[in-house]
């Protein structure tokens, strides 16, 4: 174990990733220097969530497209158009029905954490049109329990 924490000090001391708002650490890595509508036409950070840890349910209005490199699984959970809550675990075990890459929509409210065994996750994310935290929204319990009931004890895990 104290093995493992040392890699992820490592990891976020060499990438230079912070903490994020919504759980895990981050590091912006890209900004398209092209920009339409107010808007940078992409962005990419690094991500990390660690054993225990969560990215709480929120939202942003680009594409974001999640990319697996190293570490252990993480779990995808997204709720569907007609309500519905999805799954996809992001990691390289793809013979075993992992996915090392996945989009979610833009206006999906959506949440990660890593799977049991998992000690760290180092992903990327791609978000286009580029992350502006004016796109964000950290959705707050009250009002994903309001719009799906029937999932509160994920709603109450993930917020």
């Amino acid at each position: 174990m104290e093995n493992s924490n040392s890699i992820v000090k490592e990891l976020i001391e060499l990438l230079g990733m912070q903490a994020h708002p919504e759980g895990g650490y981050f590091k912006e890595t890209y900004r398209s220097p092209i920009v339409i509508n107010d808007r940078n036409c992409s962005t990419a950070i690094y991500y990390m969530l660690t054993k225990g840890s969560v990215a709480k349910f929120h939202t942003i209005k680009s594409d974001e497209i999640w990319h697996f490199y190293s570490g252990g699984s993480v779990k995808l959970v997204y709720f569907s158009n007609d309500g519905d809550l999805a799954e996809v675990v992001i990691g390289n075990n793809i013979l075993e029905g992992e996915v090392p890459q996945f989009v979610i929509p833009a206006n999906t409210n959506f949440a990660a954490f890593p799977l049991e065994t998992t000690e760290y996750a180092l992903l990327g994310c791609t978000v286009a049109p580029g992350f502006d935290y004016r796109d964000w929204e950290l959705i707050t319990r009250e009002k994903l329990l309001k719009k799906y009931p029937k999932h509160k004890e994920i709603i109450e895990r993930l917020t």
